[in-house]
């Protein structure tokens, strides 16, 4: 199993997946940037595929750029892949895009432990109130144009 896979009620997830149920499907588009991220265009439309149509079926809309991925009720692990010329010219330049999926058969079944930290709170010391950090009061705009606030200072004030 690769670091980026984690067993769940006896099948596979892959953890940077698109989670989609069994019985599901899912639109799909493209965005087909520079490497700068203008927008660019590709030529003849992209291919789509599936690395494992047993499991996830890719349909593409007549210009390529959008798709419908299908999961076929089995459960499992499958990538969709596009492929498409970026060289508008007489050249062949292809470049790839890939989405993998992990098919599973219910959604709403606990399935990730998620660890939430609360808030920070002081260390308890015996015999001091323990709680949440003391917030300061908001700085007044008038504090940076007052005299110095005055201190005790051996019983007297200073």
């Amino acid at each position: 199993m690769s670091p980026y896979q984690a067993s769940q009620g006896g099948y596979d997830l892959w953890m940077a997946a698109f989670l989609l149920g069994a019985t599901q499907q899912v639109p799909l588009s493209l965005l087909i940037t520079t490497l700068n991220g203008r927008p660019a265009s590709v030529e003849p439309p992209p291919t789509w595929t599936s690395s494992n149509a047993e499991i996830l079926t890719v349909t593409a809309d007549a210009g390529g750029l959008t798709a419908t991925a299908v999961a076929t009720g089995v459960v499992g692990l499958a990538t969709i892949t596009v492929t498409a010329d970026s060289d508008l010219g007489v050249g062949v330049t292809l470049i790839t895009g890939t989405l993998d999926f992990s098919i599973v058969t219910e959604l709403d079944t606990a399935a990730i432990i998620t660890i939430v930290p609360g808030t920070p709170v002081a260390i308890p010391v015996a015999g001091q109130n323990s709680g949440p950090l003391p917030t300061p009061p908001p700085a007044s705009p008038l504090a940076a144009s007052r005299a110095p606030a005055s201190r005790v200072v051996g019983g007297r004030v200073v």
